[in-house]
């Protein structure tokens, strides 16, 4: 899909935002060796919920919410 959009003419990118699929990051940057690489915060959330008590998930998802 990267490879599609460049031979179309899609140049110039700086940020590309993903999920953690793996191969990604290097995927990206080898099309756009310029851009920068940022995980999807809400994948990020998702991560850090999965490693967190039920109990306790609530309270820790509510510190890290975006503001």
């Amino acid at each position: 899909m990267l490879r599609s959009l460049y031979e179309r003419g899609l140049q110039e990118v700086l940020l590309i935002v993903s999920d953690g699929l793996t191969g990604i990051r290097d995927a990206c940057l080898n099309i756009y060796p310029k851009a920068d690489h940022q995980t999807c915060w809400v994948h990020i959330q998702r991560n850090i919920a999965k490693l967190v008590r039920a109990k306790d998930r609530k309270e820790i998802m509510d510190i890290i919410q975006i503001k």
